[in-house]
Parts: C-alpha cells; sequence; structure tokens
C-alpha cells in the first residue's frame, strides 16, 4: 500500500470637515499617525531590550505591517528576541535558517534554534524536528536521518495535537520499515483525520480499504475518502471515481464516476486524465467525444516538444 506523504509567517477614505476652521483630516491619514506612534513605542521598548517588542517589531519587518518589508532587519530583531530565550523567535529564526529568509542558509543553525524552541515545548518545532530527522532533507550534514529521533519529536508534538506531527507519526508507522505499526498508523491518521487534515483523512480511506490496522470497512473508507475529496485532495476524488465506477462500497454511478474523475483530472491528476480520456472515447457516462479523448490523454501524456 502506497501512502500519500505532505510537507516544512504567514499577513474610509472620506475626509472629515467640520463647520469651524478646523483642520481637515483624513482617517487613513490619523491612522498612518497613530501606526507610526505604535512603530516608535515599540522601537523603545525592543531597544530597551524587552524581547516580546522585538519579536513583535521583527515580524512587522517581515511582513512590512507598519514599517517598510525588511527581511533581514526582521532577522536582527528575532535573533534579539530569540537569544532571551523568546519561544516564538526561537522556532521563527529556526525556520528563517531553514529558508534562508533574511538570513543566509544554514542548516545546523536552523537545527539548533528549533531544538531550542522544541525543548522549551513548541510543538511546532518539535514537528519541524521531527521531518528533518526522518529524512535529513534540506539539513546537509546538520543531522542524518534518524526515523527514532524522528518519532520521539513528532510524538511530543502529536501528543500536544499538532496536526502536521499526527499525520507524520502515523505515516511512519504505516510505512514499511522498522517503525511499521499498522494499528499505530490508522490511530494517528485518525486524530489528525478528526482535525480535516485531508491527506490523513485519504490515508485512512486506505487502510479502511485494505483492512491495514483497521477492520476491512469499505464503507467508511467512502466515508473518509470523501472528506478528503471535498477539500480538494486529487487521489481521494480519483479513488471515488473508481468506487462509482465498480460500486464498491456505494451504488454504481456513472454520473458520480464522471464528475470525481473530472475534478482530480482538473488538478492534474495523470490517471484521472486518463480515466477521463477513456471515457469520452468510448462514450461512457458521457458523450462519445473523440476530440475530448485526445485532449484529455494529451494532458496525461504531453507531446514532446517539436524542434522550431
Amino acid at each position: 500500500m502506497t501512502y500519500v506523504r505532505a510537507r516544512m509567517l504567514a499577513r474610509f477614505a472620506a475626509l472629515v470637515a467640520t463647520t469651524i476652521a478646523l483642520p481637515v483630516f483624513a482617517p487613513t491619514a490619523m491612522a498612518a499617525s497613530r501606526q507610526r506612534d505604535e512603530i516608535g513605542s515599540l522601537r523603545q521598548e525592543a531597544d530597551r531590550g524587552n524581547a516580546n517588542a522585538q519579536f513583535d517589531l521583527g515580524v512587522r519587518y517581515a511582513t512590512g505591517k507598519g514599517v517598510a518589508h525588511n527581511d533581514e532587519e526582521a532577522a536582527r530583531w528575532i535573533r534579539k528576541a530569540a537569544d532571551q530565550g523568546h519561544v516564538n523567535a526561537q522556532f521563527s529564526l529556526g525556520v528563517m535558517y531553514a529558508d534562508g529568509n533574511g538570513v543566509p542558509q544554514d542548516s545546523a543553525l536552523a537545527l539548533l534554534w528549533l531544538r531550542k524552541a522544541a525543548d522549551q515545548g513548541d510543538a511546532r518545532a518539535q514537528s519541524n524536528l521531527g521531518l528533518m530527522y526522518s529524512s535529513g532533507s534540506g539539513v546537509g550534514s546538520a543531522v542524518a536521518p534518524d526515523v527514532e529521533q524522528a518519532m520521539m519529536w513528532y510524538r511530543r508534538a502529536a501528543d500536544q495535537g499538532e496536526v502536521t506531527a499526527q499525520f507524520s507519526l502515523g505515516l511512519l508507522y504505516a510505512s514499511p520499515g522498522a517503525a511499521q505499526d499498522a494499528s499505530q498508523g490508522a490511530l494517528w491518521f485518525r486524530k489528525a483525520a478528526d482535525q480535516g487534515h485531508a491527506l490523513a483523512q485519504y490515508n485512512l480511506g486506505l487502510m479502511y480499504t485494505n483492512g491495514a490496522g483497521v477492520a476491512r470497512d469499505v464503507g467508511q473508507a467512502v466515508v473518509w475518502f470523501r472528506k478528503a475529496a471535498d477539500q480538494g485532495d486529487a487521489s481521494a476524488q480519483f479513488t471515488l471515481g473508481r468506487l462509482y465506477a465498480t460500486g464498491t462500497g456505494v451504488e454504481r454511478d456513472p454520473l458520480q464516476m464522471v464528475q470525481w474523475f473530472r475534478k482530480a483530472a482538473e488538478k492534474g491528476h495523470a490517471d484521472a486524465q486518463f480515466s477521463l480520456a477513456l471515457l469520452y472515447a468510448n462514450g461512457t457516462g458521457v458523450a462519445k467525444d473523440d476530440a475530448l479523448a485526445v485532449d484529455w490523454y494529451r494532458k496525461e501524456q504531453p507531446l514532446p516538444p517539436t524542434d522550431p
């Protein structure tokens, strides 16, 4: 069974007139003045060493809220807060080093700052550490892949309800390897699925389809595939199309089959595009249309570029 994976800050114009000789202001100008005062006060607090103010100022530079967007200034102020143990700043700085955003990309420093935040119990940092240890992806020589470390950090985050960690933990348990435990995989997929995680919902559907870690129940599989499909997950949409095509777990329904194949195909799902091409070629569930069949087949199998 192949499980689907996922992958490591978010941001009246009317003039006021009076009957006496008072200045005329635009509310936007007054708002801008208040914002400048606010930034000034924030900078004073940051200069005094207030870690919350330093972090807030850094976030403002990162988002361009009230100041000109400047990633380097964002990193400078966030670093000041992180050096004082501000957990959100430590997490943010770790992400900045991982992405090379406002600082040179440095996997070792990303690991260092994420670990500081994780040791303070930050679930986001713990989840990101789990990701780094699960594959070593993007960390160079900073850390070697280590499934035990990955599971430890994912578990700490998952126990706090961090949905990505719950899904990732489920994926480690469900996939072949030393940690494989299908029942634990289903358990953690279910926790993430209950929080609305589309990939967890899809993977839980696969487990019910195959009776892996749970009793086989195609009806439950359909429930979870539909939840994922309704969120736009193309694999779940394609799978629903197949179920309606064969009448597995649902009444056979050519119209529903075509609808779900089309939704997945429009998202670029190659198998759905090919299936839709066959439907148009054979006139199954749709009017026979060779031109549309060729069009969908070409989407699934792009023609090689021709020489000019």
